[in-house]
């Protein structure tokens, strides 16, 4: 397969209604007559197999064009773009990943086959991935968001007691904390909670608005590796510290962030361009 495609300018490519995949990644149609295979000399013509196509093969191709349609209507009403070099340059990127995996022998045309893919439906996929991510950032504020890890203290029931035994737990942890311990040592030693302990209490990026109002005024004086006081949420008692902030994110930060809020929005985004779109198959 010829990878030179990735830097062919944008002139080259064709654009039809919907479809505007670059030429050098469709193949030749055959010949109506041309013949495919033989099985003990019965020739099996192209004009066989086309006919079983569109039975076998046609949804998963109309599929792939209407997500892409839809997600390209949606983009162009945000005036969100994704050139035709972005979308090679990707493209070209993954096809190389997947040949530097494959076992000895087997070349990328055999792998994409073996998958039911090929660079076009690949390119589609990925024009289409790219202009969904670039519509759901459009707007996100990285500021708005601030990494964590937490220590939570459950209490045994909802009495009064028992919430006064978790607060004070939480509080004496927090003491800990300030006094100059380390977190990994504080967390390992007040919970049980296997995800917990194997994550170190990483919960990873999540939106400031979700957090109470006081702990939300206590991170904004705070820095990176800054300790909240214990707040009372539906966790339980929950001590955080600061890991990232948005706003001062470094670029692989940034990265997290920005892959972190596409990943939770994807799906709710495509949910409603769906349900926005007139669609009518025939």
């Amino acid at each position: 397969m010829n990878l030179a495609f990735a830097f062919i300018p944008l002139s080259h490519a064709f654009q039809a209604a919907v479809l505007d995949v670059p030429k050098p990644l469709l193949k030749t149609v055959p010949a109506v007559n041309q013949t495919m295979a033989k099985v003990n000399g019965v020739e099996i013509k192209r004009a066989d197999v086309e006919v079983l196509l569109w039975e076998w093969r046609k949804n998963d191709v109309l599929n792939d064009l209407i997500t892409y349609q839809i997600v390209k209507d949606a983009a162009a009403k945000e005036s969100v773009k994704v050139t035709d070099d972005e979308a090679q340059a990707e493209t070209k990127r993954l096809i190389d990943g997947i040949g530097q995996t494959l076992p000895a022998g087997q070349t990328i045309e055999q792998a994409m086959e073996q998958e039911g893919t090929a660079p076009s439906r690949l390119y589609i996929r990925v024009k289409t991935e790219m202009l969904l991510r670039k519509l759901i950032l459009k707007d996100f504020a990285p500021a708005d968001y601030v990494k964590i890890s937490t220590i939570v203290f459950k209490p045994a029931s909802t009495s009064t007691e028992d919430i006064k035994v978790a607060t004070d737990r939480a509080q004496r942890a927090y003491l800990r904390l300030k006094g100059g311990e380390a977190w990994d040592e504080v967390l390992l030693s007040v919970t049980d909670d296997p995800r917990a302990r194997a994550a170190l209490g990483s919960v990873g990026w999540r939106a400031k608005r979700l957090f109470p109002e006081a702990t939300q005024a206590e991170m904004a004086k705070l820095t990176k590796g800054g300790i909240t006081q214990p707040s009372t949420t539906a966790n339980g008692i929950q001590i955080f510290r600061i890991d990232a902030l948005g706003s001062s994110a470094t670029a692989e930060e940034k990265l997290e962030l920005e892959e972190s809020y596409f990943a939770g929005q994807r799906q709710s985004t495509m949910t409603k361009l769906r349900a926005e779109a007139k669609v009518e198959r025939f």
